[in-house]
């Protein structure tokens, strides 16, 4: 056919395109190549909606402590293990964990160990807060704490388990 480039094919016999390629598709090349478009102009509707945030890991790391100690604590569980897991920019993950040496159900003691863990990650892995893509909290080595929890509570039950036995009398 001896085309080269958009050029050529503008000044190509318009019958001869016809012949190779058909009467609809000649006349689309040519066209193309010659910038002329009868198409009607239809504005773009996008496919994709979304919103870019500057990524601030320890208020997000509070919320989500907060979230898991509220349902620690609906369910009357305590922990021992606080695991935080980072997933990186490329999908690796980087998990820390720290395990306490008593059972806890202290908020303020989870969002310390979490935010301290998240700074060893960082640290450990040479990673910047860029690299972040999502974190997560997990807690584990629960146990029930329905039972007694603190010495004050034993007093306290003590001295009404002893005013019922004299109420028995």
């Amino acid at each position: 056919m001896g085309i080269e480039s958009v050029s050529h094919l503008s000044k190509f016999d318009l019958f001869r395109l016809k012949e190779l390629f058909g009467y609809k598709i000649a006349t689309y090349l040519q066209n193309a190549a010659r910038g002329i478009d009868d198409a009607p102009i239809r504005p773009h509707v996008g496919k994709q909606i979304g919103r870019l945030v500057t990524l601030k890991i320890f208020p997000i790391l509070n919320s989500l402590s907060s979230l898991v100690y509220d349902t620690l604590i609906k369910r009357q569980l305590s922990f021992r293990t606080i695991i935080v897991r980072l997933v990186l920019h490329d999908l690796r993950q980087v998990t820390c964990s720290r395990n306490l040496k008593l059972s806890s159900t202290s908020l303020e003691e989870l969002q310390n160990i979490a935010r301290s863990l998240i700074l060893e990650a960082i640290h450990i892995h040479s990673l910047s807060f860029l690299n972040l893509r999502r974190i997560g909290i997990t807690l584990s080595d629960l146990s029930s704490y329905t039972g007694q929890n603190k010495i004050l509570q034993y007093f306290a039950e003590e001295s009404r388990n002893g005013n019922q036995e004299s109420k028995l009398d």
